[in-house]
């Protein structure tokens, strides 16, 4: 297990060493930067001139989900149940691996095609979070701090 701990240290820090900020300004269609919402760049609007400013955010964020990824099958191994939580460990790397698709398709994105691959991405980024914090929760009511 040192070997995914390992692993998972060294893509966080890559994750930080690319400065990925938890609140970007974004500057939207209709006007000048503004504060994102949610704080998230997947929510935020990013019109195709910031194409690679976004998809190199997402790939930050991305390297930082899987990093979290790896420490919850490192709690899994050698629990009681462990099959049972791997397989919702396993869920999660299924949606993971789904939204790194949709990225690499919105990095291929055309003007004409960007906000279509955009929305994709939006959507299983979404549901991968979403999944993740689920999970979080699950296994922290199953695994005693």
């Amino acid at each position: 297990m040192t070997g995914r701990t390992g692993v998972a240290a060294l893509l966080m820090a890559a994750g930080l060493a690319t400065g990925c900020s938890k609140e970007p300004a974004v500057a939207s269609r209709s006007g000048p930067a503004a504060p994102a919402a949610s704080g998230s760049p997947s929510t935020e609007d990013y019109v195709y001139a910031r194409k690679a400013e976004y998809v190199a955010r997402m790939k930050a964020d991305l390297q930082l989900m899987e990093a979290e990824l790896n420490r919850m099958a490192a709690k899994v191994d050698g629990l009681q149940d462990a099959d049972k939580r791997q397989a919702r460990v396993d869920a999660l790397r299924g949606r993971w691996a789904k939204a790194k698709h949709e990225l690499e398709l919105a990095e291929d994105a055309t003007s004409e095609t960007w906000d279509g691959v955009k929305t994709g991405f939006r959507q299983s980024y979404g549901e991968l979070k979403d999944s993740v914090d689920e999970t979080r929760e699950w296994m922290s009511e199953k695994i005693a701090p």
